[in-house]
């Protein structure tokens, strides 16, 4: 087991072995996506090893530091202003 705080008022109690990291590759492995052609979406401290095994990862504005700081990239839009779907189509651009 290893816990996170995911806000100041959030503890999770979350098991090592289904990490959000072996889950996305697992499914990349499945599915033949390259994890080069992958991107994550996250904005707590329980995605950053989603961010880590993802080729291209997005914390929204309003993410924890941490997880700012582990994502390649930081959304100029807060989860509010659906920044999501907004990175979705500035990467459907690319």
């Amino acid at each position: 087991m290893y816990i996170v705080r995911t806000w100041d008022y959030y503890l999770e109690f979350l098991s090592p072995k289904p990490t959000r990291a072996r889950v996305w590759r697992f499914f990349a492995k499945e599915y033949g996506i390259p994890l080069a052609e992958t991107a994550a979406f996250g904005d707590a401290n329980n995605d950053i090893p989603l961010f880590k095994a993802a080729h291209t990862a997005i914390a929204v504005k309003n993410a924890s530091p941490e997880a700012k700081r582990a994502a390649t990239r930081v959304s100029e839009w807060t989860n509010d202003e659906d920044a999501v779907a907004r990175e979705w189509e500035r990467l459907k651009g690319l």
